[in-house]
């Protein structure tokens, strides 16, 4: 079971991983230990800090809700525009030849132009602006909330790596 822990840890880090072993070497303190980790044959060294900002950097989740924040402040960004005005042209009673009278549907041209410009009466526009913004702060929020379970997770796993390290022998 501590032997899967290990190789799950160094899997995270490290696709390519057969083993870590702690260093003996280096007991100074717990920030001071450093891991060998074998990666295809070839020993490399982690100290926590290293392991922390390995972890963060290529965690595939804290990256995908980092792309939420500004996803977030565009949808805060459009829910404050305005509506498009319009603007309508038409034209009616088409002359049909020479045969056409009063009687006809046909006539003079007439052509007709029309503006419609909205207005926001009933304050909707600045509720979805405020709704939106309370939106994107919750999205940071998430974010922030995210980093710090997987830094919690990397950095317990670190331990449990340690740990498991120092009690196994690899060999």
């Amino acid at each position: 079971m501590a032997r899967l822990m290990v190789l799950l840890f160094i899997g995270l880090l490290f696709p390519v991983s057969l083993f870590a072993q702690t260093d003996p070497t280096n007991s100074d303190g717990v920030d001071n230990i450093i891991t060998t980790v074998y990666v295809s044959n070839t020993p490399v060294k982690l100290s926590y800090d290293q392991a922390v900002q390995e972890g963060l950097q290529n965690n595939l989740s804290l990256v995908a809700a980092k792309y939420n924040i500004p996803m977030a402040e565009a949808d805060e960004l459009t829910a404050g525009l305005w509506n498009n005005p319009s603007l309508l042209t038409d034209t009616i009673f088409e002359p049909f030849g020479h045969n056409w009278d009063q009687t006809t549907a046909g006539g003079p041209r007439q052509f007709d132009f029309g503006l419609s410009y909205p207005l926001d009466v009933s304050g909707a526009i600045p509720a979805a602006h405020k709704s939106a913004h309370e939106e994107t702060n919750i999205t940071k929020l998430t974010f922030q909330d995210t980093m710090r379970q997987t830094l919690l997770s990397i950095r317990l796993a670190y331990i449990n790596v340690m740990v498991s390290a120092s009690r196994i022998s690899f060999g």
